[in-house]
C-alpha cells in the first residue's frame, strides 16, 4: 500500500512541475509584452491616432527588464499567432494589447 502512494506521488510531483513550469513562462510572457508596451508606446494623450508598429528585435528589447531569450521567443510566437488571428501584417500596438489580453485570459496562477 505505502508503494502504491509513493508510486501516485512521483506522478503527482511530476505533473506540479510542468504546470509550475508552463505557469512561470506564462508569466514571464506576459511580463516581457507589458514591459514591451510601456518602453515602446508613447503615453500622450493626443488627438491623432496613429498604428504604431512594435519592434521585436532582440537588440531592441535586450535590455528591457524582464528580456530572456525564452521570453522573447515565446512572445515573437504568441505576435505572431496574434497576428495572423486578426489578419495584421505588421506587429501593431493592437497586436500586443490583443497579446497581452490573451495571455490575461488564462488566469496565470500566482503561488508562494
Amino acid at each position: 500500500m505505502l508503494n502504491l502512494q509513493r508510486q501516485m506521488g512521483k506522478f503527482f510531483d511530476a505533473k506540479v512541475l510542468i504546470w509550475k513550469n508552463d505557469a512561470e513562462k506564462k508569466l514571464t510572457a506576459l511580463r516581457f509584452l507589458e514591459d514591451l508596451s510601456c518602453n515602446q508606446l508613447a503615453r500622450d494623450d493626443d488627438d491623432i491616432n496613429v498604428e504604431k508598429e512594435i519592434n521585436l528585435d532582440v537588440e531592441a528589447v535586450q535590455q528591457y527588464k524582464y528580456f530572456s531569450t525564452d521570453a522573447h521567443k515565446r512572445c515573437v510566437e504568441i505576435m505572431d499567432e496574434t497576428k495572423r488571428q486578426l489578419g495584421e501584417s505588421l506587429n501593431t500596438d493592437d497586436v500586443l494589447f490583443s497579446a497581452i489580453q490573451n495571455l490575461k485570459g488564462y488566469n496565470i496562477p500566482y503561488y508562494k
